[in-house]
């Protein structure tokens, strides 16, 4: 089994390259924004940590999300706190997500991921083969302002965060210019599909 993991900067086009991968050849696909919504729905140690930091973030039971957004939005280094509770109670959901794909399915050939901070938060080495995805700022940009109460303030803190894809771009394995045709990037993914279920 190959873990391959999709990254790249925000509006990049990370979800369709995954959505591809998932739709074409129906693999195994770990939702991250999934986890994130069940974590903060249902998970207990998130819940006692983050009231611990402020009650005001959460509801009767659960975190509520809009709370910590708006706070980010006025104290944008409280993502580095956020962080800290947070992975760790994600890499548990994905560790889980991954043993119980191969015992359900032992003979999956892979299994994708979409990691948006993979190189800095060093965890390449995970994987096995990684696609980056990569467009121009002003494309990004564009691409990200249709997502519902986005503005460019928060896409250049989310950006700011990230490596230029230029910097990272010889750690891939496969780099993917996202405003190359639909078709064009089919017939990528089709060849490194067969390559990886050869090798």
């Amino acid at each position: 089994m190959k873990k391959i993991v999709v990254t790249g900067n925000i509006g990049s086009g990370k979800s369709t390259i995954c959505s591809l991968l998932v739709d074409i050849y129906k693999i195994p696909f770990f939702d991250a924004d999934g986890a994130i919504r069940e974590i903060y729905q249902t998970s207990q140690e998130f819940y006692d940590a983050i009231y611990h930091i402020n009650p005001h973030f959460c509801d009767a039971h659960s975190v509520n999300k809009q709370k910590i957004i708006d706070h980010l939005n006025l104290n944008p280094d409280f993502i580095e706190i956020l962080e800290k509770i947070l992975y760790p109670l994600l890499d548990v959901k994905r560790k889980d997500f991954i043993q119980e794909t191969i015992k359900s399915n032992p003979h999956t050939a892979f299994i994708l991921f979409e990691v948006p901070l993979l190189f800095e938060k060093n965890l390449a080495p995970e994987y096995n083969f990684i696609i980056l995805c990569y467009a121009s700022y002003s494309t990004r940009l564009a691409r990200t302002l249709t997502r519902p109460s986005m503005t460019q303030k928060k896409f250049d803190f989310m950006n700011n965060r990230q490596l230029p894809y230029e910097i990272v771009m010889d750690k891939a394995d496969l780099a993917i210019e996202t405003t190359i045709s639909i078709n064009n990037t089919k017939e990528i993914l089709e060849t490194v599909i067969n390559q990886l279920t050869k090798s």
